[in-house]
């Protein structure tokens, strides 16, 4: 219980987040805030991380219908980006994440994270929902193109995949 309480939380979170507006004052507030709370507001990032992902391998782990894993794991990418950005973190310092995974119905659903946005796609072939993820995190204005992509594929009947890699192949 305590686990959907907290995605429905942190969904809620991002959703609030995601309005330009309200993340633009919260970063002109915080920015003109005493160095103490600066140094409260970094400590909460860490700790909800660390939290985070503590819920991410409690969901993995847990008997959840699989549509509401995927929900979580685009809440999760979506909620570590919006912990970057508030951080202060400069997402230029990490690699661009990519996750993709089959349903049951053998289509493909795919997230991209990349300078504080989450972008998601479905398609029945994962090698082109990849390469349309990674062209549409090419083309995040203001972001400038990973160097690097920590790609994620779990198929329906096989073990996860997980590797880093160049970006600039997936484009083609």
């Amino acid at each position: 219980m305590r686990v959907l309480l907290g995605a429905v939380v942190g969904i809620l979170l991002m959703w609030l987040y995601q309005s330009r507006r309200v993340r633009e004052e919260a970063e002109r507030r915080l920015s003109s805030a005493p160095e103490s709370l600066r140094q409260v507001a970094s400590s909460a990032k860490a700790v909800s991380a660390d939290q985070l992902g503590r819920v991410a391998q409690a969901v993995d782990a847990a008997s959840v219908p699989q549509p509401i894993r995927d929900a979580f794991g685009r809440a999760t990418m979506a909620a570590r980006s919006t912990a970057e950005k508030l951080g202060g973190i400069s997402v230029a310092d990490h690699a661009a994440t990519l996750s993709v995974q089959q349903l049951p119905d053998g289509s493909w659903i795919g997230d991209a994270s990349w300078g504080g946005r989450t972008l998601s796609d479905s398609g029945p072939d994962p090698e082109v929902l990849i390469r349309r993820l990674a062209t549409s995190v090419a083309a995040i204005p203001d972001a400038g193109q990973p160097e690097r992509i920590k790609l994620t594929r779990v198929p329906q009947d096989g073990p996860r995949e997980e590797h880093d890699q160049e970006f600039a192949p997936l484009l083609g």
